[in-house]
Order: structure tokens, then sequence, then C-alpha cells
């Protein structure tokens, strides 16, 4: 599958770590990035797409898609509009986070 890299300069100017609100209207082009993205579905459902596969998705729905991972999103028929919050970690921010939860949360 073709894809376009996305970058993301403001990730780098924020201390590692963007909070990203979108609304979905059609089909996402083939993508990948060079950081950890999560994903939550806030309103529709739809398919995520990865090489490893297809998934259902739908509004409450969480995922992460690791950096260099081919991706796709797109909304099923019956949702013309899908409501996505996206949260993008630089690598190394993402680990601390971890890092600091396992201490927490042993």
């Amino acid at each position: 599958m073709d894809a376009v890299k996305f970058e993301c300069a403001a990730l780098f100017n924020c201390d590692g770590i963007l909070l990203e609100h979108i609304g979905h209207s059609q089909t996402m082009p083939p993508a990948y990035h060079d950081f950890i993205m999560l994903a939550y579905v806030a309103h529709g459902e739809g398919f995520h797409y990865t090489d490893n596969g297809t998934v259902s998705v739908c509004e409450g729905d969480i995922f992460l898609v690791a950096p260099d991972t081919v991706h796709c999103f797109y909304a099923s028929k019956r949702s013309t509009f899908v409501e996505m919050y996206y949260c993008y970690f630089l690598h190394d921010k993402f680990k601390r986070l971890i890092k600091s939860l396992k201490r927490d949360f042993p």
C-alpha cells in the first residue's frame, strides 16, 4: 500500500506530547509517522486498517498505532462523520510516561 509520511512539527515544540481533535467525513489516505499515536473515537464508527488487518472501531474505542506503521481510517457507511481525538507521543516521552505509570501502579 502506498503511504505518505505524516509530519507533526508541533510535536517537537511541546515537550513530546500533542493532542488533536479531528472530524472525518471521508477516508483518510494511508500514512505512517515516526511517533506513537493514541486514538479515541468520540463519535461515529468506521474501520482502522493496518498491514496486520482491518479492525472495526466505534464510539468509545481507543487504539494505539506504533511508529512507522502504515495505517488509514475510514468511516462506515452508517456514519457520515466520525469525531476523533488523537494524542501523539515522541517515543522517549512515551517510555518515560510508561515508566512513571509502572512506578505509580505496580
